[in-house]
């Protein structure tokens, strides 16, 4: 799966950089069960980076919408879910 995101970033703080925007995921199964051949993800996303230190970042992103489209190998056979909201936290290690 491939992914993009892009976000206006703003800093209303030394250590907190706030994100507003959009995110979209595209793939293909290529091992396994491949009856979902075709795979389409994408939503609005609401991001946070607060710097813990000189070399560690704190992010949590947030996807008030997100939609999943799945197409299969059948003829016109897709499946379209939503979630909300989605939402995601990572630590980060800079070098």
């Amino acid at each position: 799966m491939i992914g993009a995101h892009a976000s206006f970033l703003f800093k209303p703080f030394e250590n907190i950089d706030l994100g507003l925007g959009v995110e979209v995921r595209r793939g293909i199964k290529l091992s396994g069960d491949t009856d979902y051949v075709q795979y389409m993800d994408g939503g609005p996303r609401l991001s946070i980076n607060y710097n813990l230190g000189k070399h560690i970042l704190l992010s949590g992103v947030l996807y008030p919408a997100w939609v999943v489209v799945r197409e299969t190998t059948l003829a016109d056979s897709f499946t379209l879910d939503a979630k909300i909201p989605y939402a995601s936290v990572a630590v980060g290690f800079l070098f």
